[in-house]
């Protein structure tokens, strides 16, 4: 296991865009995790998130895990363009040649998909105490933990993610389609939840009928970890200065979490075998 993880590091490290993403990936979270400065409008209404409480604890956690979140697509890039390489440059051959067997070259791939998410989801945590610890009101212990599971959430996401794209590269072969399947089919389950909620409304469907779009992988790797706006509404104590609060109402997504879980295994399975069956 050192040995692959060896082998895809260093291979990592001479990949110049590797370099490029990673820098741009970086750079991109701090100026991201720093909009809650930004100067909103809703209507006439002036406010900033600080001052809402974004930053506080136990908020922090869902606020830097999805922002983070957002930027999921440098990590998606960086691991489409080492494996097409790989592929178009004939490497993946060949490594076979040389004796690594196809399940070490996607054990590689899933390691190495595992340490980039690690090391994001160490950001997401690094960047929440920093910012928490700054500017958070004060908090109790229980308050500071209480939504840190955000962060195991925000692993899978990105987990999931990443194991998508690299059944994509495996798939295709190149650094384009996986790119355009994957907006293909974000818009196509876009239209599809469309049709879904007016057949609801008009056909008098099963719930869980008129819902099957929420199983479906995008919907579900949204899911996990989902926009933390939506528990923002009025103050209707109009205590304290700003008008809106922020909902302590949040559970584990359990649904989605383990829909998450079934297609990381269903994707690695799918990987495994279009590398087993074609004649590479």
């Amino acid at each position: 296991m050192k040995r692959l993880l060896k082998i895809e590091i260093l291979k990592n490290l001479a990949y110049r865009p590797f370099k490029i993403f990673s820098i741009i990936y970086l750079f991109s979270i701090i100026v991201i995790a720093l909009i809650g400065f930004a100067e909103l409008f809703l209507g006439d209404t002036e406010f900033n998130l600080k001052d809402l409480g974004i930053y506080n604890f136990p908020n922090i956690w869902h606020f830097t895990a999805y922002i983070v979140s957002l930027l999921k697509l440098f990590l998606a890039a960086i691991v489409v363009f080492s494996i097409s390489q790989e592929f178009s440059n004939r490497m993946f051959k060949q490594n076979i040649i040389d004796g690594l067997s196809k399940w070490e070259f996607l054990k590689s791939k899933l390691l190495t998909i595992g340490v980039f998410s690690a090391l994001s989801t160490l950001l997401v945590a690094i960047i929440s105490l920093i910012l928490g610890l700054k500017y958070s009101e004060p908090y109790t212990s229980y308050e500071f933990l209480s939504e840190s599971f955000f962060l195991g959430l925000y692993f899978v996401k990105i987990y999931l993610f990443l194991v998508l794209f690299l059944f994509l590269t495996v798939l295709f072969r190149n650094s384009i389609f996986p790119f355009l399947t994957f907006f293909i089919f974000w818009i196509l389950e876009g239209i599809f939840s469309i049709i879904c909620m007016l057949l609801e409304n008009q056909l008098h469907l099963p719930h869980w009928l008129a819902n099957i779009y929420q199983y479906l992988p995008l919907y579900t790797i949204y899911k996990i970890v989902e926009a933390p706006f939506g528990r923002i509404g009025p103050n209707p104590t109009g205590v304290g200065s700003s008008v809106f609060l922020i909902s302590k109402d949040v559970d584990i997504p359990w649904l989605h979490l383990v829909l998450g879980i079934g297609y990381i295994f269903l994707f690695i399975f799918g990987t495994y075998k279009i590398l087993s069956k074609r004649d590479w």
